[in-house]
């Protein structure tokens, strides 16, 4: 369909069997019975994964995109740094790093922020050659993001979710992607908790859910 796409955060590694046709001779054989053959989508099935291909981030910054390195009760972390960056809408993580270093901060908040984006830099997570919107969302194709050995773990989980429902939803309003998509967030729970705090990667999804239905 490519009026169409899909996008799978795959958290368990449950998804890439799309590639392959069914192999099981108990479903085959089920299959058969109803004028049926296994069928495969390998041309239509995009992966990618840390270990064989790297779903790149931006490493530049805007003051909203900061939202997403932290948690609710941290959230005051995120406005310090929106404060540090004052008029500039963008930033290199670089940057950012020795705007903190170089701050007045009082010295406990200013070791939590290094500590955070300090992480964040280090991790691999980050690079120049990073994924865009027009190479994951496209027509007729299902993206499949495997999060095992997400740089970061959880944390690293949760930004990398939240940063590409952003970029699609952006990208989606913006009238980039012409196409409707449909998101598939596997364990959508530890993402948006029915319970407890809401912070950014909540947010980002339950407005997806409210406004983007239509998209």
């Amino acid at each position: 369909n490519k009026n169409l796409s899909i996008i799978i955060f795959d958290v368990h590694d449950e998804y890439s069997g799309l590639v392959v046709a069914n192999r099981h001779k108990g479903q085959v054989s089920a299959l058969k019975k109803f004028g049926l053959e296994p069928t495969g989508f390998e041309e239509n099935v995009l992966i990618f994964d840390w270990e064989n291909n790297p779903p790149y981030l931006s490493p530049i910054f805007s003051p909203d995109r900061l939202m997403f390195i932290f948690s609710m009760k941290e959230l005051r972390l995120a406005l310090q740094l929106k404060q540090l960056m004052g008029e500039k809408s963008q930033m290199h993580i670089d940057d950012l790093y020795r705007l903190v270093e170089i701050s007045d901060l009082h010295f406990q908040t200013k070791q939590a922020l290094l500590t955070r984006i300090g992480s964040l830099r280090a991790s691999g997570f980050l690079s120049y050659n990073y994924i865009k919107p027009s190479e994951y969302c496209q027509p007729g194709k299902v993206t499949i993001f495997r999060l095992i050995g997400t740089p970061l773990g959880d944390l690293g989980v949760r930004f990398f979710v939240a940063d590409i429902v952003r970029q699609v939803f952006e990208d989606k309003k913006a009238g980039r992607i012409q196409h409707n998509v449909i998101l598939v967030v596997d364990e959508a729970h530890l993402f948006a908790p029915a319970k407890g705090k809401d912070d950014p990667v909540k947010e980002i999804l339950i407005r997806v859910a409210r406004e983007g239905r239509k998209m």
